[in-house]
């Protein structure tokens, strides 16, 4: 085990292809994961994890290079360039962002609607969504359209064709499993090229016809070393290897420290 309790500071990682730049910040299983997909259209968030607003904006001055541009330049497009929101699993660590991020997005004046892609059922994704629209002080600006997605659903947004399938994921904690989560894992697709990204899963059986071919995989890697803690919860590093053989580049996100450290040794990490 690593001597840190976490991994290393926030830092932009960032992958370029023909149509997708993706790009992350902060990334910790239990803590926050949000993943920015650019086009020439715009940006679509994948999970909205704590912090996200924050996470797009220091995307915003990396791509703009150091000392350019200014605070409320920063703050406008970070908020204009956002299409819509994909959700993989009603886990507080992927949307707890959301009402910060809705809240923004009226602050900035928007009147585009925000669509937000999210397992069929996620109570507390739409228990979000409700405070937001019964709690401000003025009418929202902007219309929210909740899509539920359930296995085999398909959607274009902004010409980014986005599909799914149902993903293996159980509630839990360190020391402690719970019953399976509603999750799905996301395939997004333009002018030919291909981004996966696993979400929260257990296991990648289901995930191998998804992955195979991609241009890049984005995938979780939770635990170092294969274990009962893992089974059905988290991958662990040799699932990640096994899985991400399958596509052209690969992402890991949703660290531990432990997961980080062993990722380093390996060389998974190796380019970002």
């Amino acid at each position: 085990m690593a001597d840190y309790d976490l991994p290393p500071a926030p830092h932009v990682r960032a992958w370029s292809g023909r149509v997708f730049n993706v790009f992350t910040h902060y990334s910790v299983a239990g803590l926050s994961t949000s993943i920015f997909l650019d086009t020439h259209k715009g940006r679509l968030l994948i999970d909205c994890g704590d912090g996200c607003v924050r996470d797009s904006i220091e995307v915003e001055r990396y791509l703009r290079g150091s000392g350019q541009g200014s605070p409320e330049r920063d703050l406008k497009d970070a908020g204009e360039s956002i299409l819509g929101a994909v959700i993989s699993h009603p886990h507080y660590d992927h949307y707890s962002g959301l009402i910060t991020l809705l809240n923004f997005l009226q602050l900035l004046g928007r009147e585009a609607p925000f669509p937000m892609i999210y397992p069929d059922g996620a109570a507390p994704i739409e228990s979000i969504v409700d405070h937001f629209t019964d709690h401000l002080w003025e009418d929202p600006m902007f219309d929210i359209d909740l899509v539920p997605f359930i296995h085999g659903s398909e959607l274009n947004m902004a010409g980014v064709d986005i599909s799914c399938i149902s993903s293996v994921h159980r509630h839990s904690r360190p020391g402690k499993v719970g019953g399976p989560v509603a999750a799905l894992s996301f395939r997004f697709e333009m002018d030919g090229e291909v981004v996966v990204y696993t979400g929260d899963t257990g296991d990648i059986s289901p995930l191998k016809d998804l992955a195979k071919g991609s241009d890049l995989l984005i995938i979780e890697a939770t635990f170092p070393f294969p274990g009962p803690d893992a089974e059905g919860v988290h991958l662990d590093l040799d699932q990640v290897v096994e899985l991400s053989s399958l596509a052209r580049d690969h992402l890991l996100v949703h660290f531990t420290a432990g997961s980080y450290e062993h990722a380093v040794k390996r060389g998974l990490m190796d380019g970002w």
